[in-house]
């Protein structure tokens, strides 16, 4: 109580501190904006890169009328059917259109060399190649891959291709 002069001191030095740091973010800010500009791409910045992958493991869970999951359909079909097929339509093509310019649901074979199986509801194959230990590669743009395996024998594959 008797020390007011000090507390005041305190509180100046905390008040030049905070304007400070203040000041410091700003300046980190602005020239982060200033850096990236218009022209500078952030791909790493994809919001679709999060919930892709969450869409796909959805799609795999979701049951038919028969209470049969996707991934139970797969495993026991060599192709896509109507259900899961025009369903993967539904959700890959049309509501990722607008980060990606291509998507592609389908099965891979795991025999051989990588070989995807065409399907009439994503037609041709995806831009990608592999090698005998299925790692994939993109040939022409970045793309988000992901795969499940559904035997020993084959896996469901989602390719999005960006823009």
């Amino acid at each position: 109580m008797f020390n007011k002069k000090a507390t005041v001191g305190e509180t100046v030095t905390w008040i030049v501190a905070t304007v400070i740091i203040v000041i410091i973010l700003l300046v980190s800010i602005l020239a982060t904006t200033l850096y990236l500009g218009k022209n500078k791409k952030t791909d790493f910045l994809r919001p679709g890169d999060s919930l892709a992958p969450e869409s796909f493991f959805a799609w795999l869970l979701t049951e038919n009328s028969e209470g049969q999951t996707v991934y139970e359909n797969l495993t026991k079909e060599d192709n896509l059917n109507d259900f899961n097929g025009n369903l993967a339509l539904k959700i890959f093509d049309e509501f990722y259109k607008k980060e990606y310019s291509d998507a592609w649901v389908g099965i891979v074979p795991h025999a051989g060399p990588v070989a995807f199986i065409k399907n009439k509801y994503f037609g041709s194959e995806p831009d990608i190649v592999g090698d005998e230990y299925y790692t994939y590669y993109v040939t022409r743009k970045p793309s988000l891959l992901q795969e499940v395996p559904l035997d020993e024998t084959k896996s469901i594959v989602l390719v999005l291709t960006y823009k």
